[in-house]
């Protein structure tokens, strides 16, 4: 019997990232098998052909064997352990089940496993206390609220579907491959949940995490069209610096979200339907 769990301190003494150059200790039980050897194998993102290292643990009482690794710079690294057994026999690998990175394992004498995980910084950051005491409200602008008395969208887009009222259920209008063909818009807008921070106020929140305001063809607009504009259905730039002056005024603060690491087919980046100049 073998038992390693990442997420279990006995067995590693940090659970979750750890910063390039700090030694992480783990630990691991093997019972009711001859053992001659164990070894925490572990390589860098990538390199598992070409900079794979081999740490000799160390047994300990109660059959529990304890290695130590250093990651020497940022970067993601994964991991599994190795029980050398009777001579002649094939090693025994122990690593976490097929697509799954942490958590208990199993073990097999098949070397074409999968491997945990370790995520390595290049330093760690200091949270702010406003951030770390914070009482976050997370909005989906769109569905949020709009500004405008009587409803109205503001500039809606080419091809979209807008709801005739706010009571109407979500409604997307695929073709028949199952890609959506009519983005559906509520019309919910940066006014309008500058309108709503009294109520906001009133339950206590203190920051808020928005969806992604940037130009966009959806209506959750992670496929960003252009990351210099805001999306003209959620205000100008002048209405997200009236927005930012009432959010401090009261007190709260404000984190965008958005995806960094890519972009709308859509966008001024891939231009796939021509949208661009």
């Amino acid at each position: 019997m073998i038992f390693y769990n990442s997420f279990n301190r006995d067995c590693r003494d940090a659970v979750g990232a750890i910063v390039a150059g700090q030694t992480l200790t783990l630990r691991i039980q093997v019972t009711d098998l001859p053992v001659q050897n164990v070894a925490i194998e572990i390589f860098p993102d990538g390199e598992q052909a070409t900079n794979t290292q081999r740490v000799r643990m160390q047994p300990q009482a109660d059959n529990w064997y304890v290695g130590k690794v250093t990651p020497p710079s940022a970067g993601l690294y994964f991991y599994r352990f190795i029980v050398d057994t009777d001579p002649g026999q094939q090693a025994i690998y122990y690593a976490p089940k097929d697509k799954v990175y942490g958590g208990t394992g199993e073990a097999t004498r098949d070397s074409n496993t999968s491997c945990y995980q370790l995520t390595v910084l290049s330093k760690e950051e200091t949270l702010p206390d406003w951030y770390r005491h914070a009482i976050f409200y997370h909005i989906f602008v769109d569905r949020f609220n709009n500004s405008n008395a009587d409803g109205h969208v503001n500039n809606p887009k080419p091809n979209s579907f807008i709801y005739g009222t706010h009571n109407d259920l979500p409604y997307y209008v695929k073709d028949a491959n199952g890609q959506i063909v009519r983005w559906d818009f509520y019309g919910g807008n940066l006014l309008g949940i500058e309108q709503k921070l009294p109520y906001l106020q009133e339950m206590g929140v203190t920051a808020l995490f928005l969806s992604p305001i940037f130009a966009a063809r959806s209506n959750h607009r992670y496929d960003t069209a252009d990351y210099e504009k805001i999306d003209s259905m959620l205000g100008s730039l002048a209405d997200f610096d009236h927005f930012l002056t009432a959010v401090h005024a009261a007190g709260m603060h404000v984190i965008l979200d958005g995806v960094f690491n890519h972009v709308g087919a859509d966008s001024k980046y891939f231009d796939l339907y021509h949208s661009f100049e």
